[in-house]
């Protein structure tokens, strides 16, 4: 079955998958989801070359955006404490998914994370993948066995979602869940500092969280 749109071929064959095309002279696209560049050419953006830290946030803010439709819904649908529950559920489900994808893309697939410094340099790599700065956090590794986390005040990208949808008072943050999540897919034991399910940015007028790692 082909379908042609744009100059884009598509083909999906009865097993496998699918193949991609662009008509001559353009890209190419070989068997799989990866491109592949024949003549260098960029992602253009209004005739203008889009550079990788544009396409990253592109690409997150497009996630979180489904992301939050995702919630509101649920929301709407089945309640906060519904929502709440199954964002969860889906993060947790997701965390193994992510950190193998990571690990491979990032050349950590051979290697267990069994050190502070073996983390570090797996965490600052996949942040810059997918916590770009539009989402109002920062990053810290401290005395050789923390990562803190500090988000701009009323700037995360959750707070001003949650908001939004009127839930914040109800909303139990999945931002530092996600991290957390990401740590047990590592398996990295941890302790974080406030232990707290809310929105601290709400209650407090601040979001400060300290994640104390173990590798014994």
């Amino acid at each position: 079955m082909t379908f042609d749109d744009c100059n884009l071929v598509v083909l999906l064959p009865l097993q496998g998958r699918p193949t991609f095309a662009f008509s001559p002279g353009s890209l190419l696209v070989r068997t799989g989801w990866h491109l592949i560049n024949k003549q260098k050419r960029s992602i253009l953006n209004g005739g203008e070359k889009m550079d990788q830290k544009e396409l990253i946030v592109l690409l997150n803010k497009s996630w979180m955006s489904h992301d939050g439709m995702w919630f509101m819904h649920c929301c709407r649908e089945f309640g906060i404490e519904a929502g709440n529950r199954l964002n969860k559920a889906a993060i947790s489900s997701l965390a193994p998914l992510e950190i193998a994808r990571y690990k491979k893309e990032l050349g950590f697939d051979d290697q267990e994370i069994n050190t502070f410094d073996q983390f570090k340099a797996f965490f600052t790599r996949a942040a810059e993948l997918v916590i770009p700065d539009f989402m109002g956090g920062r990053f810290a590794f401290e005395d050789g066995h923390s990562l803190s986390m500090e988000m701009t005040p009323q700037q995360c990208f959750a707070y001003k979602g949650m908001q939004r949808m009127g839930v914040i008072d109800q909303y139990e943050c999945g931002v530092i869940y996600r991290i957390e999540c990401w740590l047990d897919a590592l398996g990295i034991k941890f302790q974080t500092d406030p232990d707290v399910t809310h929105c601290t940015m709400h209650t407090e007028g601040h979001c400060v969280k300290r994640i104390r790692l173990s590798f014994d």
